[in-house]
C-alpha cells in the first residue's frame, strides 16, 4: 500500500501533499526525507514505513545533505531497533 494511503488519516490532507512518498533502502534500513513541516508526524511516517515492508527493521530521517571529504550525511532515528545494517551488492557484503 502507498505511504501516502496509509497516513492519509494521520496527517492533514495539505501536508500531505508535501510527502514523498519515496525512500532509500540501505540493507534493512529505511532513509527517508521528511520535510521541516511534517517533523512532529515522523514517528506516524516511520511506523506506516515499518509496516508496509517487512524487510525494513529501521527508519532514519536524512537532516543533512552529504557533506565533508568521506560525504558523510547526518540522520535522526525515527523508529526499529537498531542502526547498524549489513549492505550487500552482487551477493558480497
Amino acid at each position: 500500500m502507498r505511504l501516502k494511503n496509509l497516513l492519509s488519516g494521520t496527517i492533514p490532507p495539505g501536508e500531505l501533499l508535501l510527502l514523498n512518498g519515496g525512500h532509500t533502502i540501505i540493507g534493512d534500513l529505511a532513509v527517508l526525507s521528511v520535510p521541516q513541516v511534517l517533523s512532529a508526524f515522523g514517528r506516524e511516517i516511520a511506523e506506516a514505513v515499518l509496516s508496509s515492508d517487512h524487510h525494513i527493521r529501521t527508519v532514519l530521517a536524512r537532516t543533512s545533505k552529504a557533506e565533508g571529504d568521506r560525504r558523510v550525511a547526518r540522520f535522526e532515528y525515527l523508529a526499529g531497533s537498531a542502526t547498524v545494517t549489513l549492505h550487500r551488492e552482487f551477493g558480497f557484503a
